[in-house]
């Protein structure tokens, strides 16, 4: 089956012009030709149609090659140009190489002819091929820009130094920051040393002055991985928002970083919805203290470092005398006010890593870690018991509040969390049963008489 072939040719002779037909028949082409010999029929078949190749004479009576190769050029249109000449020196077949002819063949040789159109072709339909690339490339790109553009996420591209090179929208909408005023800038305008936390481990406070997650996240990236995590971030205006960040290598042809492509997603809210969830999960809703739940739970993890560590702990079990006095008389608003007073004062006297816990009712527990010895609780205990009876001072009312204490030493008294918890329960029992407004250490001598009868006796006024 021949091939298809649209062929210009200029020449003035129509038996060379045939001679080059017969050529190309005999090669295997169906040439549709058009022969023309002067500059206005040229230009008026250049806008005709699209030609696959055109072949030119080089030099014909009132018009040349060169002339023709200006022709085209100013067209702007990109069609091989094969020159066929009787004779043509090397100088003047490089002056027309230049002038955008891609080959010339010699009249005497046109054995060269058939290679050198099957050459030019492919070349052709190699370059439309590519130019048809580029522009499915430069339309899938302007999808992707406009898309990232209009996304809310936070994108920036740097270079492999970190200087920011672009931002999109959303980037200046969540930081309120314009590219205009941090290109050329590293990202450290962001930087918020106050956490950091990767997918690997729990979100920690730490001092990051020394940016050692930042060291840690570049050897990541520049081991050719993508890196994510969940750090803060600082806005324009000096607030600080949670993101969970993808920093992602791009490599050049040589193997090398050339750019490094950050999206963030902005988890304030997040955040925020999870630290409420945690609260109502773990915090007393009155008193803002510990629940039942998280004691249980610290109280357990102080029973582990004790045994690892031989390091001394305590739990004091505590509730407030006269407190129910304090509802009946003055309606339970005041007493949630007495009930924060006190949390309020059992916080001051213990140390940030000691837990105060509310149970419930008038009920506390206090957790105190990392003692040099049991009897450390002593001295907690007896600000406990001062701080409370001096509410009665500080408030309008006359309140009549004390409280009783029972401390359950840890390894002393037991090893579970049931064992110290009935032993400080024990100790409290026996405080409230020698006057109150004290405090008891829980000794193995006293009786097991159950400890709701503390109960029955608030109730009868004891």
């Amino acid at each position: 089956m021949q091939k298809q072939l649209e062929l210009l040719i200029i020449e003035d002779s129509s038996d060379d012009t045939l001679l080059l037909i017969n050529k190309l028949h005999h090669s295997g082409y169906a040439p549709s030709f058009k022969r023309v010999d002067s500059a206005k029929m040229l230009r008026a078949s250049l806008e005709e149609r699209e030609w696959d190749l055109i072949i030119t004479d080089h030099a014909m009576p009132g018009f040349s090659s060169t002339e023709a190769l200006e022709i085209i050029n100013e067209r702007g249109i990109k069609i091989p140009v094969i020159v066929v000449s009787g004779e043509i020196g090397e100088e003047e077949a490089a002056a027309l190489m230049r002038a955008g002819a891609t080959d010339y063949v010699l009249k005497r040789n046109l054995t060269r002819l058939i290679p050198v159109i099957e050459r030019e072709l492919q070349d052709s339909a190699d370059r439309k091929n590519w130019i048809a690339v580029q522009k499915k490339s430069d339309v899938r790109l302007k999808i992707l820009s406009k898309a990232i553009d209009q996304s809310r996420s936070i994108v920036f591209i740097a270079d492999a130094s970190g200087v920011i090179e672009y931002t999109n929208e959303g980037f200046t909408q969540i930081t309120g920051w314009e590219f205009n005023e941090i290109t050329n800038h590293t990202p450290d305008f962001l930087d918020d040393p106050t956490s950091i936390a990767t997918h690997d481990s729990p979100l920690q406070k730490s001092d990051l002055i020394n940016h050692s997650w930042h060291d840690q996240q570049m050897k990541v990236i520049r081991s050719g991985n993508t890196w994510r995590g969940e750090i803060i971030n600082r806005k324009k205006n000096g607030e600080s928002f949670w993101a969970l960040v993808t920093i992602s290598p791009i490599f050049n042809e040589r193997g090398e970083i050339s750019n490094l492509v950050n999206v963030g997603e902005d988890l304030t809210e997040l955040k925020l919805k999870e630290k409420r969830l945690q609260q109502l999960a773990f915090y007393d809703s009155v008193t803002g203290l510990a629940n039942r739940r998280l004691l249980d739970e610290r109280l357990e993890q102080t029973l582990n470092h004790c045994k690892r560590s031989g390091k001394c702990a305590a739990l004091l079990c505590l509730d407030l005398d006269g407190f129910k006095q304090v509802n009946d008389t003055l309606g339970h608003a005041e007493g949630d006010q007495v009930l924060k007073m006190v949390a309020a004062q059992l916080q001051e006297c213990v140390r940030e890593t000691d837990t105060v816990a509310r149970m419930g009712g008038d009920e506390f527990y206090v957790l105190l870690t990392k003692l040099d010895q049991e009897t450390d609780a002593r001295l907690v205990a007896q600000k406990i018991v001062s701080v409370v009876a001096n509410l009665n001072k500080c408030s309008n009312n006359e309140l009549g509040v004390t409280t009783s204490l029972g401390i359950a030493t840890i390894p002393g008294d037991g090893h579970t969390a049931d064992i110290i918890k009935r032993c400080g329960d024990r100790a409290l029992y026996k405080a409230k049963t020698s006057g109150r407004n004290n405090f008891k250490f829980f000794n193995k001598k006293f009786d097991t008489v159950d400890s709701k009868n503390i109960g029955i006796k608030d109730c009868l006024g004891l």
